[in-house]
């Protein structure tokens, strides 16, 4: 199958029908954002929410990332879907899927390339970013709806990476000596690792963290924190909480000694 072919959802889904994934899974020619339009198509058919669905597309308008940034892609080049679902968990708990979610697309790339998460939602191959996360939640009075966002840089070649982007990027294929990669394989590995983490959310999370410290490339690393209120902190990383927050020892400018920190949520996080 060429690389730039519409991807064949029906091999997908049978194929993880087979796991006893019972997703829904569909794929649209293009749209303005998998997010936006998984949860247009929940909204419109609400029994999906209780099965979950996976939606796919070929290109998107609009897609976009943490701090508001845009994600482009090549069309029929990539990874770009969305997974919409009842997350089965307290909302309080829901951060984790970002951090299952993470850990899954490690865990199913891990037996040809060596990937790290850049805490929270980032996956990096050496100093390039190959992936990125973005989960938007929706609470209502019984369940809520989670929509888990994915962008994976499959097949793009080099010169589809801007030189502007302040992340330099990479691809799959970039990494594989420029060999292109089939994205059916890639899509079924990881969203079996992403469905399998979901399940270790719930029941074993505690695990699931150190395996995230294991694979964390800001682990003992100076880095600066950017807040959601705009205010810069640098500090050492030395962990994750019980729910996978930050836990940054800080030296506050009003003190000689040292402040840990614990924090559950950041514009921006920067490596010094």
């Amino acid at each position: 199958m060429s690389n730039s072919q519409a991807l064949n959802v029906a091999q997908i889904a049978n194929n993880l029908s087979g796991k006893g994934i019972r997703w829904s899974i569909k794929n649209l020619d293009k749209c303005s954002s998998t997010n936006s339009e998984a949860h247009e198509i929940i909204k419109r058919n609400p029994e999906l929410k209780s099965k979950g669905l996976v939606l796919f597309t070929e290109w998107q308008s609009d897609g976009r990332g943490r701090r508001g940034g845009k994600w482009e892609s090549p069309r029929s080049k990539d990874l770009l879907f969305s997974i919409a679902l009842c997350p089965g968990l307290p909302q309080k708990h829901w951060s984790r899927l970002t951090h299952a979610t993470a850990l899954g697309i490690c865990q199913a790339l891990s037996t040809k390339f060596k990937t790290k998460i850049k805490w929270p939602n980032d996956i990096y191959i050496g100093n390039k970013k190959v992936a990125g996360i973005l989960v938007e939640s929706y609470p209502s009075n019984n369940t809520g709806t989670v929509i888990i966002g994915v962008g994976i840089n499959v097949n793009s070649t080099s010169r589809n990476f801007n030189s502007n982007f302040s992340v330099p990027g990479t691809s799959l294929r970039i990494e594989n000596n420029e060999e292109p990669l089939v994205r059916e394989f890639i899509a079924e590995s990881v969203l079996c690792a992403i469905h399998k983490e979901i399940e270790q959310c719930k029941n074993n999370f505690s695990k699931l963290l150190i395996q995230i410290e294991e694979l964390s490339v800001i682990i003992g690393k100076k880095i600066q924190v950017t807040l959601p209120n705009g205010k810069n902190i640098e500090g050492k990383v030395i962990g994750f909480g019980d729910e996978g927050e930050l836990i940054m020892e800080t030296v506050p400018e009003s003190s000689n000694g040292t402040e840990t920190l614990e924090i559950s949520a950041a514009h921006e996080v920067r490596l010094l």
